[in-house]
């Protein structure tokens, strides 16, 4: 029997997290506000154990047969890679912490401010960044499991084909921010670049639309960054990857407009 194989990845080391105000019941009142800097991002590997641990549902999952090339003898931990998806960034604003959501423009600066690639925007750039206009998070911070490449199958196929099957095999469509988080964390991480263009050019659809045409991460990890573009047709290299979220439940909270840190 054939088995598969992927490219390895060390450990995930997630970032840091500062104390600020959050709304919050009593039995989170323990728990600190979660938010990201840059300096954070640079330096992930000190930060790792002040972030709230796996949850047990992601641990078995991650050592259980994977879903999806299971049959072939592969663990969920070799085909998958995991990623804190925290809400919040704090940037500085005339001398000052600001804390915002983060978004596509953030992430962008954060990976650059690390020596990474960043986000390579295509002509459609403003129209990309308006599907993140006015969006509230209900959870602060989660856990993410995504494969390491698109799911069998949905290559080349209409999105319908491929929301389909990945919901039949218990996956989320990813939306561009996590997809992007997901793919740049990871590569900050360990080195490893996954839907990249090394062998055959990758990209991911998300689930957000733009006059009929979902919007898609992926394409290599060049000098210009990693690729937002439009999905306009169905070609081999668009398919569509799997994400899992983990939840700690302390933080599932309604988060608050961001404002001025204290």
């Amino acid at each position: 029997m054939s088995s598969v194989s992927f490219p390895k990845s060390s450990e995930i080391y997630p970032p840091c997290f500062s104390s600020s105000e959050m709304e919050h019941d009593d039995e989170a009142s323990s728990k600190p506000f979660i938010s990201i800097s840059s300096k954070d991002w640079k330096n992930p590997e000190a930060f790792l154990k002040k972030l709230p641990p796996k949850p047990e549902k992601l641990l078995n999952f991650l050592e259980g047969p994977c879903p999806i090339w299971g049959h072939k003898r592969c663990v969920a931990k070799d085909s998958h890679f995991v990623v804190p998806l925290i809400r919040n960034v704090t940037i500085i604003v005339n001398s000052s912490p600001v804390t915002e959501f983060l978004d596509l423009v953030n992430l962008d600066i954060l990976d650059r401010a690390s020596g990474g690639s960043g986000l390579k925007f295509s002509s459609y750039k403003n129209e990309i960044l308006k599907t993140e206009k006015n969006k509230r998070y209900q959870v602060l911070f989660e856990w993410a499991v995504m494969t390491r490449t698109v799911l069998p199958g949905t290559r080349g196929m209409p999105f319908n084909v491929q929301e389909g099957i990945t919901e039949d095999l218990g996956y989320e469509v990813p939306s561009v921010i996590d997809a992007a988080t997901c793919i740049l964390w990871e590569k900050r991480c360990s080195g490893s670049a996954f839907y990249n263009n090394n062998e055959n050019l990758t990209f991911t659809r998300c689930r957000e639309m733009i006059d009929d045409c979902y919007v898609e991460v992926g394409g290599g990890f060049s000098k210009r960054g990693l690729e937002i573009d439009l999905s306009v047709q169905e070609v081999f290299m668009t398919g569509m990857a799997g994400i899992k979220m983990f939840q700690d439940r302390f933080y599932s909270l309604k988060a608050k407009k961001p404002q001025a840190c204290k």
